[in-house]
């Protein structure tokens, strides 16, 4: 009776940490232990003694990927313990801004981190000798969400229009519609080309992305 296991302490392409361990006998596996995880980071020592607000701004540094879900649980938090509610078009707003960060963080994964993993390549530079048009297209999309979290946030990564109660500057009506206009745009592309791409490698290529007609 033969035991192996094989450990792979950094999964690189996964939003955090994670490491994979799987055990096997006699050639055949029998046990497969998958862990994400995060290290510590003490973000609650730096907010101890802060004023109430500035902890949307500091929170947001917690992930370059993924800012708005901790500025907002911080505002959130915050505007809960004063017996706060934000409601109305403010609230549409702060959804809309989820919305871009929700856009670029998916197609970025998508396209980058298990696209690669899924066709059998190295990374997404190595799939572009293959598929540069459908990786452009991705691309695209997650362009179209960081102009939405730049309009809405102040700028793309760990954005700085987010306040407690809402936005310190809400933008006009004008300076949402090139941005519509761009994930419209974005939107179609996808859906025309990237629908059944490439073949039986992507059977859920419709569910995967959350796009809806």
């Amino acid at each position: 009776m033969t035991h192996k296991s094989i450990r792979i302490g950094a999964l690189t392409r996964v939003e955090g940490e994670g490491s994979l361990l799987v055990r096997a006998r006699d050639g055949r596996v029998t046990d497969v232990e998958l862990n994400i995880y995060e290290p510590p980071r003490f973000f609650e020592a730096l907010l101890r003694g802060r004023d109430h607000t500035e902890p949307p701004d500091i929170t947001a540094r917690i992930c370059g990927i993924c800012p708005v879900a901790y500025q907002m649980s911080a505002c959130q938090a915050i505007e809960s313990a004063c017996g706060a509610e934000v409601t109305g078009p403010l609230r549409d707003l702060r959804l809309l801004l989820y919305y871009g960060e929700w856009i670029e963080s998916y197609a970025l994964h998508i396209h980058l981190l298990h696209a690669p993993d899924f066709l059998g390549y190295d990374s997404g530079v190595a799939m572009a000798a293959d598929h540069r048009p459908a990786l452009e297209r991705g691309l695209a999309l997650k362009k179209a969400g960081n102009e939405l979290v730049a309009t809405l946030g102040g700028r793309a990564i760990h954005p700085v229009n987010v306040r407690v109660g809402g936005f310190y500057r809400v933008p006009a009506r004008a300076e949402l519609a090139p941005v519509a206009e761009r994930l419209r745009h974005a939107r179609d592309q996808h859906w025309r080309r990237w629908n059944g791409w490439p073949g039986s490698s992507f059977p859920t290529w419709r569910t995967t992305t959350g796009f809806s007609r």
